[in-house]
């Protein structure tokens, strides 16, 4: 899911089935009590108030993390998950993995608007399946969730519920118990909720350990098979989803982003597993409005991916789309590192306007060649592109939609250089 030409994503970075158990509600009134289950399931008789579902046939159980909240740092968030597992596996027999692929989960966790209970602020938080319909979880990312405060939409408290469910417990009636159905109330385990893990799986082995295990990346298979394929909307609500990837060190990989359905112009972005930087992003590199981003990762890392279309939030298109990550495999690793033979070059709009031309060419050309943007591409203010380039010294030139053009000449390109571009100046860094 890559590609050469870049673009400031980290601004919206900002912003922002079904099968159903469960069900968390954000204000706890009383009229609201009663658990919301698809499958309400017969309770037990005397002091015990939880309610046991079904259970897993086994103790050693794998998940995978797919994608991102839009409101947190990825690795925030998937460490609240993983904490979130932590608390069980300390409760009981079970013992956690963490898998580099979903084929190999046993649960699989994802933030979603795409069901009909979810894409709404304040309404249903979260659900997942039982384990006897595969376990997996859903988190509804139209809230705006927190971290470890027990507020409503803690994601942590929010996570170890859910995890509830796809380990087998209902709800409970115990205010104080984390599978109470309404959040804000139990911020971890009660013992209610131990006793009913425990009846479940059995008490905890001190011999095992009460940490999520990481599982080393499978194998590449040779040849460009494709590794994983996920589905999703956009609209003029939800202009961007968030996904992750793992890659191995070394590894190239080829994302393709394809409309379904509608009138989506599919646009594609690959950002460092912090989504401090963008690495790469494409409009329509596939044919059409289809996008495509073939990336060689430096390092191993979950790198995040991010599905919107052209223009952003300014955009019109909506419609589903299938987003598919094909491996190539991993180049072999030379035995001493090269001396690099280009160099990023890298255009920064400051100016308060798009920019609808770049050119740049070596000072010794006589004229400036191909414009650099490429066709209906504009460079919104506040973003960047950049190019990989010889070492050399190079002529600028810039021009906004309305055909103002700045030009700045004999920028020495000898490491990685940014070109600033601002009302009435262009500075090199």
């Amino acid at each position: 899911m890559k590609m050469r030409l870049l673009l400031l994503f980290i601004v919206l970075l900002n912003l922002s089935l079904f099968v159903v158990t469960t069900v968390f509600a954000q204000d706890a009134a009383p009229e609201r009590r009663t658990p919301i289950d698809r499958y309400p399931l017969p309770r037990e008789d005397g002091a015990v108030r939880f309610s046991l579902a079904d259970k897993w046939d086994k103790t050693d159980l794998t998940f995978f993390i797919h994608n991102c909240p839009s409101t947190l740092r990825c690795e925030d968030a998937h460490e609240a998950i993983r904490r979130s597992f932590q608390t069980w596996d300390a409760a009981s027999r079970l013992v956690f993995t963490e898998v580099a692929q979903p084929r190999n989960a046993d649960i699989e966790l994802r933030w979603s608007m795409q069901d009909e209970e979810l894409g709404s602020p304040g309404g249903v938080l979260a659900f997942a399946y039982f384990p006897s319909s595969g376990g997996d979880v859903y988190f509804d990312d139209a809230e705006r969730w927190s971290l470890y405060d027990g507020g409503a939409t803690d994601l942590f408290a929010v996570a170890v519920h859910e995890i509830g469910h796809s380990l087998g417990l209902d709800h409970s009636d115990d205010q104080n118990a984390i599978m109470f159905p309404y959040s804000g109330f139990a911020p971890e385990l009660g013992r209610d909720d131990v006793a009913g893990i425990q009846r479940l799986y059995g008490a905890d082995d001190d011999g095992a350990p009460d940490t999520v295990q990481p599982d080393p990346p499978d194998n590449l298979d040779p040849g460009n098979a494709p590794v994983e394929i996920v589905d999703g909307v956009i609209t003029n609500t939800t202009f961007y989803q968030l996904w992750t990837v793992d890659a191995a060190a070394g590894e190239t990989m080829t994302l393709t982003l394809e409309t379904t359905s509608g009138n989506l112009d599919a646009y594609l972005g690959l950002l460092t597993p912090n989504q401090d930087t963008v690495l790469a992003e494409d409009d329509d590199s596939l044919g059409g409005t289809n996008a495509k981003i073939t990336y060689t990762f430096p390092t191993a890392g979950d790198y995040v991916i991010l599905a919107t279309r052209y223009d952003l939030a300014n955009g019109d298109t909506t419609g589903n789309y299938r987003l598919t990550a094909y491996r190539g495999g991993t180049p072999a690793q030379p035995t001493a590192t090269p001396t690099p033979s280009l160099m990023s070059l890298t255009v920064t709009n400051r100016s308060g306007v798009r920019l609808c031309s770049v050119w740049f060419s070596p000072s010794t050309n006589e004229d400036w060649g191909d414009e650099q943007l490429g066709e209906n591409v504009v460079l919104e203010n506040g973003f960047f592109a950049r190019w990989e380039v010889q070492p050399d010294t190079y002529d600028v030139r810039v021009s906004d939609c309305s055909g103002n053009a700045l030009e700045e000449y004999f920028v020495e390109v000898t490491s990685a250089t940014e070109v600033e571009i601002f009302v009435n100046d262009i500075q090199p860094r």
